[in-house]
């Protein structure tokens, strides 16, 4: 099994999707399927937020993540 990060970096490695297609597949589409309403940003509220970098080989590394806006250690 794979976890999110690894199961995008399939995607995009192999050429099967482009990085806005396969973080939504991995994101925003499973929350949808149990919540049609979602709306994953609104005004005012605390984001949890994950910045990442692109690699040469597609892939994508994580470098910051934000939990209810509070930045979480990646050590």
């Amino acid at each position: 099994a794979m976890n999110l990060l690894q199961g995008v970096n399939f995607l995009l490695k192999n050429q099967l999707s482009d990085i806005s297609e396969a973080w939504q597949m991995a994101s925003i589409r499973p929350q949808n399927l149990f919540n049609p309403d979602f709306h994953p940003f609104k005004v005012g509220q605390q984001a949890d937020l994950i910045l990442t970098e692109q690699l040469p080989d597609q892939t994508l590394k994580i470098r910051k993540v934000l939990k209810n806006g509070i930045e979480i250690s990646l050590d």
